[in-house]
């Protein structure tokens, strides 16, 4: 059984400096906000997350800023993080941490790009798959939490200082799935 969230983003919601701007399909946030999802439905035994994103500045530039995180603290979270070094989709849990990474070549400032990335379990070994703008980039087995935290969505912010500001662009059609998507999705 498929769920669906999209994450409606209302103005009691956003954090100091975020604004609503034109987007790559309506209104796109820019600056950080937090979201409140569900982790009993939303877990690490399987899921995807999907939305656009574009920067103001070139990828070489970003480092740390995280597009989003599920939870945030313990028994587990997840997180999507640019860096100089690309994109990274971290599983933690108070035990370990398990990153998987992409390279961003060949993306540009300014211009929409969909993320999608995907979890789940199978047999005794997780997966995760990243794919930008429809194309399959990475794919690892690692190791999931048990659980995410009941913490909220955490969008756009620096992950080096939850003060400092945040992700330098927009995200646009945010949604969460509670199954892993295929390739076709």
């Amino acid at each position: 059984k498929l769920a669906f969230f999209t994450a409606f983003i209302l103005a009691s919601f956003l954090l100091s400096g975020a604004e609503f701007v034109p987007g790559k399909s309506g209104q796109a946030l820019r600056g950080r906000t937090k979201l409140v999802y569900d982790n009993n439905v939303v877990t690490p035994e399987a899921g995807s997350v999907a939305f656009w994103f574009k920067t103001d500045r070139e990828f070489s530039e970003i480092n740390g800023n995280m597009l989003l995180c599920l939870g945030t603290y313990a028994p587990g979270w997840f997180f999507v993080r640019l860096s100089r070094e690309g994109l990274n989709v971290s599983f933690r849990n108070t035990k370990s941490s398990e990153t998987t990474r992409t390279s961003l070549d060949g993306l540009k400032k300014g211009v929409w790009n969909h993320l999608a990335v995907v979890w789940g379990k199978r047999k005794k070994y997780g997966f995760c798959r990243i794919y930008i703008n429809g194309v399959l980039k990475n794919y690892e087995r690692l190791t999931l939490p048990e659980k995410f935290s009941s913490g909220p969505v955490a969008v756009a912010y620096n992950s080096g200082s939850w003060k400092e500001p945040g992700f330098p662009g927009e995200l646009d059609e945010l949604a969460l799935f509670n199954v892993p998507l295929s390739a076709d999705a």
